[in-house]
């Protein structure tokens, strides 16, 4: 037995200008006596009847002439409870025939399914679908009507209408499906472009700060090796001071860069999001001034994240200065805190589009200023952009940001509006400080790095194709005692230990891209005499700065080298060096 259909979904239309015709099709469809027309159509069929009595469940409106039922089809159509046929006599004068009623009929509804009923032959079959179409939606039925004829037409095509009804839902529901994952799409392709815009801007970033850390490293090692053969009274003292402290503050950018490229180092502790949070709050409050309000909402479940804690809260004060410099006239900003469930990109915010699934700590800083213009949204996290006046921004911060939070495993997203202010989140990969493997992800040093530097009175021999950082490691470890002499190439190199007779302690070298050629014909000379190398960083395939490698005979330093690390490298070298081999 066929599925019925709610009577709703079963609204048929009568239009005839015979009253006695309108009664016929209430006791047909609106009986038990379709339940008789139906089983007696089985039977003639089939030679068998249904047990249970089939009731069809229908409703059926009236209209006496073509105009009363086009108003009528209009209006159930305007209601949201459309017709799904209509019975139409073809002769109702004095108003319109039945042609000019299904013209109208459809204009109304164009699915509309329609029977015409006609006791004579006003028009042949080519007439009637030249004027309406060859459709499957129109079928004459002759008079005088049978009773199961009536119920079949009436449950084939109120059935065929529902199909179709279900079917231009489904289509609507797929062109909506279409639409919104093509919109998806089209917003995951942006992020993606401008993700990888922001990785070739970091690997650019990196290489150029490397090299500027080259040139400070020289800059800040001359510049103390003449300051100390100044008194501090001298005037020349006192600039070569200020020299120092340019130099430091073209590292800080440099670092921020470094940042921006994910290619520093960096210790990472388990933290409770909150206690970052709370730490930098206290530090914030004293830079925004009186004339900005800071709240802060941080739920109690926010969650552990593993994380380098300063680094990150560098990173909210970032946020909270810049949303600062957005209000001018004062205003409030918001850090939130809570947890967020990614699923396959999905989550409760719009989330960065290198994200995996896996829950996830989110530190919202929202102000009430004057937002950003959707022209620079994609622009915000480049290095060196800045909408602030000259000399009042360098434009690293939200880069840094974007950099650090990277180099987390997580990301950072904004929504802005103009006038209406602007919401940076920070998505940080949730920890489970229950997770018995956590320990193997701790990076922890408990050694404190100090600023030492240790002297000697070995030969060295500094190999640098550059003059000026050949200089300025030789004066360095020459001020530490150090009998040190210069080669620009591995044939000086080669040169200068046959001229002392092979009586060298160490080298130290710097060739840029033929260190590892250089270090071969160098261990060709003496095998046992160690070395101290000075190579751009190594990344893994993540992009992460590799620690570098330490053999017996080999101590490799990642540029820029500290005055402290060459001296402390070198002395730790020669040391170990000396130190007899142990026997088993």
């Amino acid at each position: 037995m066929q599925e019925k259909e709610n009577a709703e979904n079963n609204r048929i239309l009568l239009i005839d200008d015979n009253p006695s015709i309108h009664d016929d099709f209430k006791k047909i469809l609106l009986s038990d006596s379709a339940g008789d027309g139906l089983r007696e159509a089985e039977e003639i069929f089939f030679g068998e009847t249904s047990e249970d009595p089939f009731k069809l469940d229908f409703v059926l409106d009236s209209a006496h002439q073509g105009a009363d039922g086009y108003e009528m089809a209009k209006q159930a159509v305007a209601e949201g409870k459309p017709y799904a046929m209509a019975f139409v006599d073809m002769r109702m004068p004095p108003g319109w025939d039945g042609l000019t009623t299904i013209e109208k009929l459809w204009e109304a509804d164009p699915h509309l399914q329609v029977v015409i009923c006609s006791a004579y032959s006003d028009h042949s079959w080519p007439d009637i679908c030249s004027r309406l179409g060859q459709t499957d939606q129109l079928l004459i039925l002759k008079k005088p009507f049978d009773n199961a004829e009536v119920s079949q037409l009436a449950l084939a095509f109120t059935k065929k209408w529902n199909l179709g009804k279900r079917a231009r839902m489904t289509t609507q529901e797929l062109k909506t499906i279409v639409a919104d994952q093509t919109t998806q799409i089209k917003e995951q392709d942006r992020e993606l472009r401008h993700k990888q815009k922001l990785e070739a801007i970091g690997s650019l970033a990196g290489g150029v700060a490397h090299e500027f850390n080259n040139l400070l490293q020289v800059i800040h090692g001359l510049t103390t090796i003449a300051m100390e053969d100044l008194p501090a009274e001298n005037p020349t003292h006192e600039n070569l001071v200020g020299v120092v402290e340019a130099a430091n503050r073209a590292t800080g950018i440099t670092r921020n860069l470094l940042s921006f490229s994910r290619r520093r180092p960096m210790q990472k502790l388990v933290f409770e999001v909150n206690e970052i949070v709370a730490a930098t709050i206290q530090m914030v409050n004293p830079l925004l001034g009186k004339r900005i309000e800071v709240r802060s909402q941080l739920v109690d479940n926010a969650g552990h994240v593993l994380a380098n804690g300063d680094l990150i809260s560098q990173s909210l004060l970032n946020l909270c200065v810049d949303a600062r410099d957005a209000m001018d006239k004062g205003g409030e900003i918001c850090i939130s805190t809570e947890k967020v469930e990614v699923i396959d990109g999905q989550s409760k915010y719009n989330v960065p589009i290198e994200l995996q699934s896996g829950p996830y700590c989110v530190v919202s800083v929202s102000d009430n200023g004057q937002g950003i213009p959707e022209d620079q949204m994609e622009r915000i996290f480049d290095p060196f952009f800045t909408t602030k006046d000259v000399g009042k921004g360098t434009g690293m911060g939200l880069s840094m940001v974007f950099g650090a939070v990277q180099e987390h495993g997580g990301g950072v997203t904004v929504e802005s509006e103009v006038g209406q202010g602007t919401t940076f989140r920070v998505f940080l990969p949730f920890v489970d400080i229950n997770d018995e493997s956590l320990s193997e992800k701790l990076e922890i040093d408990d050694q404190e790095s100090e600023e030492l530097y240790p002297s000697g009175n070995e030969i060295l021999l500094v190999l640098a194709s550059e003059a000026q950082t050949r200089q300025a490691n030789a004066t360095l470890l020459a001020n530490a005692g150090y009998d040190v002499f210069e080669c620009s190439s591995i044939e000086e190199a080669e040169q200068t230990f046959q001229d002392l007779g092979g009586n060298v302690n160490g080298w130290v070298v710097d060739m840029n891209g033929d260190t590892e050629t250089v270090l071969a014909r160098l261990s060709q000379l003496d095998y046992d005499v160690p070395s101290v190398v000075f190579q751009a960083p190594q990344l893994d395939t993540n992009g992460f700065e590799l620690e570098p490698s330490v053999p017996g005979q080999i101590t490799r330093l990642n540029k820029p080298v500290s005055r402290a690390d060459l001296l402390q490298a070198v002395r730790e070298l020669l040391d170990a060096k000396e130190q007899p081999t142990p026997t088993i």
